[in-house]
């Protein structure tokens, strides 16, 4: 079953490298209540259930595609208390203080409303030693100048300041081509 389950989700070619990076690093740190901020139709939040064996909540503001994520996680035999979805803003969450382990995002944080309030609210909501972890698309490369949300984007740069500006330390970020992870500790 389990083996299904990670056939099933899938991840693009270019995401593959950094999300296995990211489950490196919430393995090495224990996690087990991790957030998805913009989790789209899910595919995060069930990779991460099926390769970390944890609890993942994810949410988005976009009731049609979290509806979707419910679906493909009834389909694929997740249990309920394993992987849910929320239709919620990133910027202001129903979670109390501390609640998670670790707040992750695959290609969301250039979406969101408020990335500032958004990363301020991740903060609040990850405990203390809990990580936050960024994978998103890089700042005028050669191939990320012509997408649609090109303007959108973070460099690394500017990504390191928001973060640092929403209280994380140890900010680092790793790039891969397009893409890049941004990691930071809430102490």
């Amino acid at each position: 079953m389990v083996m299904a389950m990670a056939m099933a989700v899938e991840l693009l070619r270019n995401e593959e490298e950094l999300v296995k990076e990211l489950c490196r690093r919430l393995r090495r740190m224990n996690a087990s209540r991790i957030l998805d901020v913009g989790c789209g139709t899910g595919k995060l939040a069930l990779f991460l259930a099926v390769h970390l064996s944890c609890e993942v909540i994810g949410i988005d503001i976009d009731a049609e595609k979290v509806a979707k994520a419910r679906e493909r996680a009834t389909e694929l035999g997740f249990p309920s208390e394993s992987v849910r979805f929320y239709v919620q803003p990133a910027e202001r969450t129903m979670f109390p203080d501390g609640y998670f382990d670790s707040v992750v995002s695959l290609k969301a944080l250039h979406e969101l409303a408020d990335a500032s309030r958004s990363l301020s609210e991740a903060f609040r909501i990850l405990r203390h030693g809990g990580i936050i972890c960024i994978i998103d698309w890089v700042k005028d490369t050669q191939t990320t100048r012509s997408h649609m949300h090109a303007p959108l984007y973070f460099s690394e740069e500017r990504l390191v300041e928001e973060m640092h500006r929403a209280g994380f330390l140890c900010v680092r970020v790793e790039k891969k081509e397009d893409l890049m992870l941004a990691e930071g500790l809430k102490k």
